[in-house]
């Protein structure tokens, strides 16, 4: 006759603790972002060059596209770092799951706002509800960008003043990012630190 397995007091204790994973500064990873961003702006103007001129800034243009890779690299670094931050400085404020804060930008359809969501769950979530309007512009400016620098560059590739005003876009969509970075690490930054 076999005993039925049963849970001892003994077996209890083999089961894991939840490893709870402590805040980071996401001081290191906002720079990077910031600066990557930044020069990302002052070479973005030539990947945007019309064909035509485009033999003469060639290795701009190169530079540029490698920079916005590395742009969207530090900024997705970031943006997770922030995300694990916010649910530790104030668990279950944040709408979305942590895996969100990378994948939703990836997503079709959901990228046009679920990011900004998550942004203002983290700015609230370290103390800083007053950041909103600062999200807006940046995520209307991102937007933009999004639509207008592809259309801008597949549609009219040959006009000079389209090319000017991609630039600028690209120039003001970067100028909130950085702001978006600093307040939102300055915020975390300040926030108490729960025990």
């Amino acid at each position: 006759m076999t005993q039925p397995l049963t849970a001892s007091p003994a077996d209890s204790s083999a089961t894991p603790a939840v490893r709870r994973v402590p805040f980071r500064s996401p001081r290191v990873p906002a720079l990077v972002a910031q600066c990557s961003i930044g020069l990302y702006a002052l070479t973005g103007p030539f990947a945007s060059i019309p064909l035509a001129r485009r033999e003469v800034m060639g290795p701009l243009g190169s530079a540029s596209n490698l920079l916005q890779l590395v742009a969207g690299v530090s900024f997705l670094v970031w943006f997770s770092r922030c995300r694990h931050n916010a649910e530790i400085l104030a668990p279950g404020t944040v709408a979305h799951e942590p895996g969100w804060a990378i994948g939703a930008w990836f997503v079709p359809v959901l990228s046009w706002w679920r990011p900004r969501r998550i942004a203002l769950g983290i700015l609230r979530a370290s103390g800083d509800a007053a950041a909103d309007r600062l999200v807006d512009v940046w995520w209307v400016l991102w937007v933009a960008m999004q639509v207008g620098s592809p259309v801008i560059y597949w549609g009219h590739q040959h006009s000079v003043p389209l090319a000017a005003a991609n630039s600028v876009l690209i120039a003001l969509a970067a100028t909130f990012a950085v702001l978006v970075i600093r307040r939102l690490t300055a915020a975390q930054l300040s926030a108490p630190q729960p025990d």
